[in-house]
């Protein structure tokens, strides 16, 4: 239970109030101190005497005792007694905020396209409709001409895609932008940059992996990407997920130098070392693990899960994990809970703030750079 919001809820305001002494910890809708509702929207926007408050706008205690009590009348009347300034219940500390990623070999997407009595499309609209939804989406075996890319992106009701031959990356977040790194010769790797609009999150790379099942072919693949990646991956961490075709604690499956880049620069996010794996390809002869989740070492991630796939669909399981994407320092998107522009004199105060900022500002500055 949330003391100090019930506490505050059951306070009951008055025009008399006493000033708060000057050191006491308030609320403050410049944005300079913590990073609270600007820098970052889940946190508590606080601030204390020493907290970068302009003090030629700030010239008094009355001014500052103000906002004070009109943000503890605000959540005595109950408008929002459990949330921070933003109107947003806090989940986590405000540093982060947790997407859903997962990867799936669909085996082959071409029977969706111009056919609306394709069993699949109930497929992609189970993909899309999945609880916990999914932010970002990568796809093995498309089998996917560039002609039916566009038609591939509106079945999935995507907010943005990128496609080769062999593989892809959907978007179901329309925060996320992707732009493309590299693609592999042979179509069979996809390297992609993510960003968010609103510089909400650190820009990460996800690259996307469907190696060649047949032994020679995929050595080669995966020795070619261990010399490659380096070089196109910029320095932010990289996810490496996909259908490997292939177990990879068989040392034989796959080369040495690709066994040393994953070590180098990845752990396994789907199987931690006390836990046997699970297997993420079934067929009548067999069931073994092929699918992998990599992150980067930097990174924890959460809640991993292979989920089992209707057969009809394809043999392979769905992995997904949640990443904690961090927020990025400095200037980020504020949004002002319109709540408080109920109260006359948190009114007046808005009023006589900007009329004392104005003196400040420039007539050449833009709004974006306030």
């Amino acid at each position: 239970m949330n003391t100090r919001a019930m506490t505050t809820r059951n306070r009951t305001p008055h025009n008399d109030n006493p000033l708060i002494p000057f050191d006491t910890t308030m609320y403050d809708l410049t944005g300079h101190g913590l990073n609270a509702s600007k820098h970052s929207p889940g946190a508590r926007g606080l601030h204390s005497h020493n907290d970068g408050i302009n003090p030629a706008i700030y010239t008094d205690d009355k001014l500052r005792q103000s906002l004070f009590r009109a943000t503890l009348r605000t959540r005595a009347q109950g408008a929002f007694p459990y949330t921070d300034l933003d109107g947003n219940t806090p989940m986590t500390d405000g540093t982060e905020k947790s997407d859903r990623s997962g990867t799936l070999n669909v085996r082959g997407l071409l029977s969706t396209i111009n056919n609306p009595q394709s069993p699949k499309l109930l497929y992609i609209r189970h993909l899309r409709t999945l609880s916990p939804s999914l932010s970002l989406l990568a796809l093995q075996e498309t089998h996917l001409l560039p002609i039916y890319h566009s038609s591939i992106h509106l079945t999935f009701q995507a907010q943005a895609s990128l496609w080769t031959p062999h593989c892809g990356l959907v978007s179901f977040d329309p925060l996320l932008q992707l732009s493309q790194l590299h693609v592999s010769p042979d179509n069979c790797a996809l390297v992609v940059k993510i960003t968010h609009t609103n510089h909400c999150v650190n820009p990460f790379v996800v690259v996307v992996i469907y190696a060649p099942n047949i032994p020679s072919h995929r050595h080669t693949f995966f020795s070619s990407l261990a010399r490659t990646l380096p070089t196109v991956i910029p320095s932010l961490p990289a996810f490496i997920l996909g259908d490997f075709n292939c177990d990879l604690s068989h040392r034989c499956s796959h080369p040495p130098d690709w066994k040393g880049y994953i070590q180098s620069n990845c752990v396994d996010a789907i199987t931690n070392f006390s836990s046997p794996p699970l297997p993420t390809f079934h067929s009548s002869r067999t069931r073994t693990r092929i699918n992998y989740i990599f992150c980067p070492h930097s990174i924890v991630t959460k809640r991993p899960d292979v989920t089992f796939i209707k057969p009809l669909w394809t043999d392979h399981c769905l992995l997904a994990v949640s990443i904690p994407f961090s927020r990025p320092p400095g200037p980020g998107v504020w949004r002002f809970n319109t709540q408080y522009l109920l109260h006359d004199e948190f009114d007046a105060l808005i009023t006589d703030f900007l009329d004392k900022a104005n003196s400040f500002l420039s007539p050449d500055m833009s709004p974006s750079s306030w």
